[in-house]
């Protein structure tokens, strides 16, 4: 009976073995299949932080292009204050001519009376 035992503990043995084995393949496949998974993450992974920073050099290009922009667009609006400024000095200055009367004869009045002799 013994002997019956040994090739039971033998045959349970070698029942053992192979289902180690199978289990083996099995989780050696998983471990492949994770592998490769793993890869492709880390070339999405790759891919996808490539793109982020295309996407931050453009936006850094795009915030450096809007604040020239701005300050061109300042320095045209105090430009423009400064004109309309001067042309505020100007109907100002000419406003306060318009009511002083006039003093001697007018030069341009003058010139119409010569031309005006000349062509009779």
């Amino acid at each position: 009976m013994k002997q019956y035992g040994l090739s039971s503990t033998l045959i349970a043995g070698a029942v053992a073995l192979l289902v180690i084995g199978g289990l083996l393949v099995v989780q050696t496949k998983r471990l492949e299949t994770a592998k490769s998974d793993l890869v492709v993450c880390a070339t999405h992974y790759k891919e996808a932080l490539e793109a982020i920073q295309k996407q931050n050099e453009a936006v850094s290009a795009f915030k450096d292009a809007s604040e020239q922009a701005k300050k061109r667009a300042q320095e045209a609006q105090e430009r423009a204050k400064a004109a309309g400024q001067g042309l505020v000095k100007e109907r100002e200055r000419l406003a306060l001519l318009a009511k002083k009367p006039a003093t001697g004869p007018c030069p341009a009045g003058e010139a119409v009376k010569r031309v005006r002799e000349g062509l009779r």
